[in-house]
């Protein structure tokens, strides 16, 4: 049995999918699935948000570990 989705029915749900309406053009089934629950649609955004607000490595700190997995992994690089 699969989960159906649910159209936007409280504030918070529909500010989402505005927002997402207007990133991606449409909502997509898996964000309506999780929008069942308050709770897991809460988490989600917050990991997104935390996701986009990621930023790259600097390439000091690539290099160091590189170096430290392969001393890990065994490679005689």
């Amino acid at each position: 049995m699969r989960l159906r989705g649910v159209n936007s029915k409280g504030l918070f749900q529909r500010l989402i999918f505005w927002l997402t309406r207007r990133m991606l053009g449409r909502v997509p089934e898996p964000m309506r699935i999780r929008a069942r629950s308050r709770a897991v649609l809460k988490a989600y955004v917050n990991m997104e948000r935390g996701l986009q607000g990621a930023t790259a490595v600097p390439a000091a700190i690539t290099g160091i570990a590189q170096i430290r997995v392969a001393l890990n992994v065994g490679c005689p690089f």
